[in-house]
Formats: structure tokens, sequence, C-alpha cells
């Protein structure tokens, strides 16, 4: 991925990307204009706005921007399809269609079979799949085990600078099968340490227990399933789309990978 695509992911994953394209499109004054960078500014416009519809719920209008954003039309060269095949794998894993997120997985994995970066994705549908079919929170829990152990050194309560994506993994993981206590600590430690001034500085810091900061609100989504006695999804039915409080606060949360 060029630097320059990989500046646009970023700022499409953050969700500034659509006031920058029509700021881009209307003064065209920051990029080039050539076509290989509309072809860009247009795909990674359609995953933004597919990403808007999972924020609001809408899976199925969310996969159908994707989709488009995998046209020959928007596209540089195959590996372009990279950014809306993750997410549309991110989005069949949200529908409870493990297999069918596997499958658009096995894409990255063709890309770079010597890769770690699809490992914990792939490792987590597999889980995910077994704990579907025994019935049982057991595979995930041994899965969110493996990460705290791969990744103690980015984890409360060791955690400097924490990895996002895996914490972002974990809540998920607590939250579909219901496990709210453990949701709830393992949120809490990242809030501590940054109210500590251990990974937040300044202004920051001061947020970490106001819903001003994305994990507080994540807490708070913990302690109201809780409350309503939400059971997870372990017994869901296949396909089905089943999350809690935690995880839709994961998602609108701007900050955080869901």
């Amino acid at each position: 991925m060029s630097q320059f695509r990989s500046f646009i992911f970023f700022l499409a994953i953050l969700g500034f990307l659509s006031p920058l394209y029509t700021q881009v499109y209307a003064e065209n004054e920051i990029f080039p204009k050539d076509e290989r960078t509309q072809r860009i500014f247009k795909q990674e416009q359609l995953i933004h706005e597919g990403n808007v519809y999972v924020e609001q719920g809408q899976f199925d209008e969310a996969l159908s921007k994707y989709n488009e954003a995998l046209k020959p039309s928007v596209l540089n060269d195959e590996r372009d399809k990279g950014n809306a095949i993750y997410y549309i794998e991110k989005v069949y894993k949200l529908q409870g269609k493990y297999e069918k997120a596997l499958k658009k997985l096995q894409w990255s994995i063709d890309q770079n079979p010597n890769g770690k970066g699809w490992i914990n994705e792939k490792l987590e549908l597999e889980a995910l799949i077994k704990a579907r079919d025994t019935n049982s929170p057991q595979p995930i829990y041994d899965h969110i085990e493996y990460l705290k152990k791969k990744y103690k050194d980015q984890l409360p309560p060791n955690a400097g600078a924490y990895s996002d994506t895996i914490a972002a993994a974990i809540i998920r993981l607590y939250d579909y099968i219901g496990d709210h206590d453990q949701g709830i600590e393992f949120v809490a430690g990242f809030l501590k340490r940054c109210a500590d001034g251990l990974t937040c500085k300044g202004e920051e810091r001061k947020l970490a227990y106001t819903p001003k900061h994305p994990l507080f609100s994540i807490k708070q989504a913990f302690e109201q399933d809780k409350t309503e006695s939400f059971k997870g999804c372990i017994n869901s039915k296949p396909g089905e789309v089943c999350m809690g409080k935690a995880t839709k606060a994961l998602i609108q949360s701007h900050n955080l990978p869901w």
C-alpha cells in the first residue's frame, strides 16, 4: 500500500474522509487531480459511506457500498481491494456469518501468506464458529486468554501505549459472551492508566472518567447490559445479528476499530 493510500485509509478509518473529500473536489488544491488519485478518493468515499451505515446498524446497505468499492472503475490495482474486503469481512462477522467472513479473510491470506496481520482474525473467527457449534463460551475465553498473553505488554496492567485493535477485539468478545464483569474490569484498567497519566496527558487525562472518552462510554454500555441482563450471543441463531451495547458503543466510538 502506498504512503498516500495509507494516509487516505487512515483518514477514512477516523471518519474524516467525507469533509476532506468534499474539500478536495470543491477546491482542487490539496491533492493531485489525476485519474489514479480520483479513483482512490472515490473508493474511500464509498468505504466511508459504508462505515456510516455500519454505525447506523444498516449492515446490508454497508455491504452494498463496500462491494461498490471493489468495482474496477475505482481500483488502480488488485491490492486496492484490501480496504473494502477488510470491512466486508468485519460486517460478516457482526452479522454472525463467520464462514463467509473466513472466505473474505482468505483474500488477505493469499496476498500475504507468510504475514502475521491476519492470524488473530482467523483464530477469532474459528473460535466464534466453535463457540456457536458447541454452544459454549469456552472457545472465546481461550482466545481472549491467547490475546492477553500474546499482547501482555500492550494491555493493562502493563500497557504504556496500548493496542487499540487488540483492546477492541477483547471488548467485542466479552460482549459476545455476555461477560459484563470481565468487560467492565478490562476497560476500567485502561481508564485508570489514562487517569493516572500513564497513557494520557493534559486534557485527555481529565476526560478519562467522562463520556467524552470512548472507553468510558463502552464501560457504561457494559454496565447497562448487565443491569438489563443481556445474556450475550452464544445462543443466537447462525447468521443472526446479535450484539450488546458495548459492541454498539465500540462501533460508534470513531476512535477504535470494530
